[in-house]
């Protein structure tokens, strides 16, 4: 379970620069 917080918590963190980046939401 600890592994899915931490791919969920990495995902939360990279995701507004994959956002930035591609510039979709």
């Amino acid at each position: 379970m600890l592994r899915k917080v931490q791919y969920l918590f990495l995902r939360h963190l990279l995701l507004p620069r994959i956002v930035s980046a591609g510039g979709f939401e």
